[in-house]
């Protein structure tokens, strides 16, 4: 027997809280057509249920003919934090969906919401949190705009006050989730050398065209890598920090990143540090400031696509701040490829009764192909 249901998708677009360079996201949701939706009513043959995103595979009757159809959705995680969970679809349900679709052509789309009547006396999805992502390649600000005012509510309505601090050394431990506050000063614009900002402003320009085509170039989210160091600290999944004797432990939800800030160590040399994603931190208390010093980051490992050198050195100065924000004041040197050092402040609001999800990324159907782009796998399910 066939269970009928109407399912609303409340999908969230990834949040990057960036302002005055380009926002790059975890997935780009450029190869989908923003100005048009489609209504789509089939059968379920496959609910993958893994990160990085969540996928449905339908048939759908088209005239006398089943076409199959790849729909896209968010990560499992924030699914779960709006309710979802593994078995609410099953093989053989038919189901109806609203998606943005692809700009090629191909039978696969977006999940967007679909607020029916039937949804609100079912309520079978609860209320969400909408993120803007600002980046060319993410859902149109015409369609999120509703939703701005939602996900702003949620983040001042869960601000809460900072664990009582001891006479030196504050309280950070606990869940953490980035936030915009009056007292977080916009991100500046790199200060590149000449030769390393003609570089880096061709390439923000081929990835915006790339975009506006629909074929927004894969990039090292697409290859399932994680974020590294600096760009875990701006991630838009909740955080997770960890004071233990001579550590503090930072562990960030998406790709289950951890960093380890060593306390009271001295640095080693640069080359004397293996290079990686996360480097080598060390720290030190100065009041209530938490002074962290990070080196031996990959020059593979970019934050928003900024390049550096293997002498970087990224400085941090993380206290709590006013309206109950935990400030993470990051200072960027590297004489190789900057003018001058680069500062930018990312702000963060405790989360209260959450636990931190699993995040493996297990089942990327998104690909590059032999040119770079970035592309989605439709195979009928098996």
């Amino acid at each position: 027997m066939i269970l009928r249901r109407r399912l609303s998708f409340g999908w969230l677009a990834l949040v990057f809280f960036a302002t005055g360079t380009v926002a790059f996201a975890h997935h780009s949701f450029a190869v989908y057509d923003h100005s048009k939706t489609l209504s789509l009513k089939g059968t379920v043959t496959k609910w993958t249920w893994s990160n990085p995103h969540a996928y449905l595979d339908l048939e759908v009757k088209d005239g006398g003919a089943v076409k199959h159809y790849v729909l896209e959705g968010t990560s499992i995680n924030m699914l779960q934090r709006l309710g979802w969970r593994s078995n609410m679809i099953k093989a053989g349900d038919e189901v109806s969906v609203v998606e943005a679709p692809l700009l090629n052509g191909q039978p696969a789309g977006l999940l967007l919401p679909n607020h029916s009547r039937e949804r609100r006396e079912k309520g079978i999805a609860g209320p969400c949190r909408k993120h803007i992502q600002e980046n060319a390649g993410t859902i149109g600000a015409a369609m999120m705009r509703p939703f701005l005012l939602a996900a702003l509510t949620f983040v001042f309505a869960h601000s809460t006050a900072f664990a009582r601090q001891t006479a030196t050394v504050p309280d950070i431990s606990g869940l953490w989730e980035r936030a915009r506050d009056a007292s977080i000063p916009a991100q500046s614009q790199p200060p590149l050398k000449a030769q390393y900002q003609k570089d880096y402003q061709a390439k923000l320009a081929l990835l915006r065209e790339a975009n506006q085509k629909g074929q927004p170039i894969a990039d090292h989210v697409v290859m399932c890598l994680p974020d590294g160091m600096p760009g875990m600290m701006s991630g838009p999944f909740p955080m997770e920090i960890l004071q233990s004797k001579g550590q503090v432990t930072m562990i960030q939800e998406a790709y289950t990143q951890v960093r380890r800030i060593l306390l009271d160590r001295e640095q080693k040399p640069i080359d004397e540090v293996e290079p990686g994603f996360y480097g080598r931190s060390v720290g030190h208390w100065e009041g209530t400031t938490l002074a962290v010093d990070t080196v031996g980051i990959k020059e593979s490992v970019l934050y928003q696509n900024i390049p550096h050198s293997k002498d970087m050195r990224i400085k941090e100065r993380i206290s709590p701040g006013a309206n109950g924000i935990l400030r993470d004041e990051i200072t960027i040197e590297d004489p190789t490829v900057l003018e001058k050092p680069w500062t930018f402040t990312f702000g963060y609001r405790r989360m209260q009764d959450y636990q931190l999800l699993e995040y493996i990324c297990e089942d990327n159907r998104e690909y590059a192909d032999d040119k770079g782009v970035q592309q989605i796998r439709i195979e009928p399910a098996k």
